[in-house]
């Protein structure tokens, strides 16, 4: 599961067959790619008991995830429902596209056929999304010129909402730093 390059330990990559070895071990109960990122973020602790991280590391990113230590700095009180990753400042962006950006990456609709016997009366469903290569790059240019952040971006979830007061929701993060946006 580990390897040892320069004396730095390193999780190898998804393609190894030790995925596969552990999951045959496991009778199938977890897939080789499940496998992977399960170890890769660290799920459960299991970097710790990997020895991938030292107890000083963990201690200090549980010092910066623990509440208490978060609230005796700020001078405030939280609850034990307490998330990190949701008291983190977000940033809301709001890109104006010209008209030809626009037809360039403009939602396209996707007939899903249903194959479920359950529900035999409805054999379809149909949502919009972003076409598949066109919006990524128009959405890290204009990322650019709002921030001028040197942030290697990859998005996911581009989902596009018909009614409502947002029409699009996508999720980006920079692969360098690991910021989300």
């Amino acid at each position: 599961v580990v390897n040892e390059i320069n004396g730095k330990k390193e999780i190898v990559v998804a393609t190894n067959a030790v995925w596969n070895d552990i999951s045959i071990f496991l009778n199938g109960a977890i897939s080789k790619n499940a496998l992977h990122v399960f170890v890769y973020n660290g799920r459960h602790g299991i970097k710790k008991a990997l020895n991938l991280i030292t107890n000083e590391d963990a201690n200090t990113r549980m010092a910066l995830s623990d509440p208490m230590v978060l609230s005796n700095e700020s001078g405030n009180s939280t609850d034990s429902s307490y998330d990190s990753e949701c008291s983190l400042p977000k940033k809301k962006f709001v890109f104006t596209f010209t008209p030809s950006e626009w037809l360039q990456m403009q939602p396209e609709q996707v007939l899903f056929k249903c194959n479920d016997p359950a529900r035999p009366m409805r054999s379809s469903r149909s949502y919009y999304v972003l076409p598949k290569g066109c919006w990524t790059s128009l959405l890290a240019e204009h990322f650019w010129e709002h921030t001028n952040l040197p942030c290697c971006l990859s998005f996911r979830n581009g989902k596009v909402y018909n009614g409502g007061n947002i029409y699009v929701v996508v999720i980006g993060r920079c692969s360098i730093c690991n910021s989300h946006f």
